[in-house]
């Protein structure tokens, strides 16, 4: 009985371009836009040792993280309303 390996291969390929993406998108990150020291250096590690789950993780965390730069800016944009 033979199993063919093609979905596995395209599952792990799609995996590692998915991985490989989302780790060159944290690097991108300027160190400030972590609220801790070692916030940058802590994803890295998360990319290495949990490495199918983390750039998912990730994801969730950007989409967060960005959510709250709007809000921030469309709360600062009121107040520079409000005050004019």
């Amino acid at each position: 009985m033979f199993i063919d390996p093609t979905a596995t291969v395209i599952l792990y390929f799609v995996l590692a371009v998915v991985w490989v993406v989302q780790f060159a998108q944290l690097m991108m990150f300027e160190d400030d836009s972590f609220r801790g020291r070692w916030d940058k250096l802590i994803w890295v590690a998360v990319f290495i040792l949990v490495f199918p789950v983390a750039p998912f993780a990730f994801l969730i965390w950007k989409k967060a993280y960005q959510e709250h730069l709007d809000a921030a800016k469309y709360e600062s944009e009121r107040n520079n309303i409000e005050m004019k």
